[in-house]
């Protein structure tokens, strides 16, 4: 080893890898030190095969400090394998783990959690969780994400709701195994549906008709993001496979250009959202006319 064990790191990597990191700090909520120590942690004992000639051309600074059980891994890893530039060790790590796809990054930052809800699937337990700062009990039944999603999602039976649900993985925060095994809302036949169809908002079997105009259609093509899956086309109708969780997020771009007609619950709802917000146009034309007056 031909550097001094500090937990201090300082490395340049390329500039798209620190944009990386940055970026999936900010998406899992986490200090980018605490980011950086989770992925050495991942990878440390892991065999890097990358070339030596990374280009650090167009680099930026890398810095943050390995707390003291990392410290101590890394003094284990560097008496296991051959270590000679510590900055360079370093670089090719995080590009290990910027190279892997968003779903599988999230995966290593969670690896414990990961791991526990993984075992809780197998073996048909369930987990005590902490999400949102409130305990919740839930039954796992999978670790899925739908085409087109880069995050992961716990989909499971949540006792707190009283209903299935899906929990982002990067939002738990805290996960134990529990003893109980899982019989009461455990059914093959819906879980597999769910599974085979996945969709963070569940929308597997339920369905949402929506007049769109010409415009309409336009905007549906352009936006994928949330974008429900078509089932069935009646001249200017359109019925979606879609939850009205979904609905709500997706459809309100679409401002005149959509009128949603079933359920008559969701209709109500947008019928609800869109006139308060007349209202709320209404009031500031006629607080702009009144002092115009004076």
């Amino acid at each position: 080893m031909g550097f001094e064990l500090d937990p201090k790191v300082r490395v340049n990597v390329p500039e798209f890898l620190h944009e990386i990191l940055c970026a999936d700090a900010e998406s899992f909520n986490l200090p980018k030190n605490r980011l950086c120590n989770e992925v050495f942690r991942h990878y440390a004992d892991k065999e890097i095969k990358l070339s030596n000639d990374i280009n650090i051309d167009c680099c930026k600074t890398l810095q943050f400090t390995l707390n003291q059980d990392n410290l101590d891994f890394f003094a284990a890893v560097c008496d296991t394998i051959q270590i000679n530039n510590k900055a360079d060790y370093f670089r090719k790590l995080f590009y290990t783990y910027a190279n892997q796809p968003r779903f599988l990054r999230e995966q290593a930052i969670f690896s414990k959690t990961t791991l526990l809800i993984q075992e809780a699937i197998q073996h048909q337990r369930g987990l005590k969780i902490r999400y949102k700062e409130e305990y919740r009990d839930i039954e796992p039944f999978a670790l899925a994400r739908s085409d087109g999603e880069t995050r992961n999602y716990v989909f499971c039976y949540c006792h707190r709701r009283n209903s299935y649900t899906n929990y982002r993985l990067s939002n738990i925060k805290g996960v134990s195994v529990l003893d109980n095994h899982l019989q009461t809302h455990y059914d093959p036949i819906y879980i597999s549906e769910i599974k085979n169809n996945f969709d963070p908002f569940l929308s597997y079997g339920k369905r949402v008709k929506v007049r769109l105009s010409l415009e309409g259609r336009k905007i549906y093509q352009r936006n994928i993001t949330h974008r429900p899956k078509l089932l069935e086309e009646d001249g200017d109708t359109y019925t979606f496979e879609c939850s009205e969780l979904k609905a709500q997020l997706y459809f309100p771009q679409f401002m005149e250009h959509a009128e949603l007609l079933e359920p008559v619950e969701l209709r109500k709802w947008f019928q609800e959202k869109f006139s308060k917000v007349g209202l709320i146009y209404r009031h500031y034309v006629e607080v702009l006319d009144c002092n115009q007056r004076r």
